[in-house]
């Protein structure tokens, strides 16, 4: 797990999605969860060591990726994003996966 910020971990090393947590004073936000269980029990184990779970927010599956958010996304002030599969990225990445999505769509 990679602390990013002050308060947001990462976890993008294991197979399935990217998971993480942010730590607030109302406790901890789990951002989703690792599909296997025993990877499931690790991860708790690891996070419950900075507070206790507080909300679960699982964005799989994949309707949250939705065009529109993309452009959200980029008018956001933030630099640095945590993506669903595969390592950190910035900004010009999210021209990259507009790309790929709109290979999947019939109407582009």
């Amino acid at each position: 797990m990679e602390q990013i910020t002050s308060n947001v971990y990462v976890e993008n090393g294991v197979r399935g999605c990217n998971h993480g947590f942010v730590t607030t004073s109302d406790g901890i936000v789990l951002i989703d969860t690792p599909q296997k269980p025993s990877d499931a029990l690790r991860l708790k184990a690891e996070i419950e060591r900075h507070g206790p779970i507080r909300y679960i927010i699982n964005t799989e599956p994949h309707g949250d990726h939705w065009l529109d958010t993309l452009d959200m996304l980029r008018e956001l002030p933030e630099e640095s994003f945590v993506p669903g599969h595969g390592p950190l990225c910035d900004k010009a990445y999210l021209n990259e996966q507009e790309a790929w999505i709109r290979e999947w769509l019939p109407w582009s």
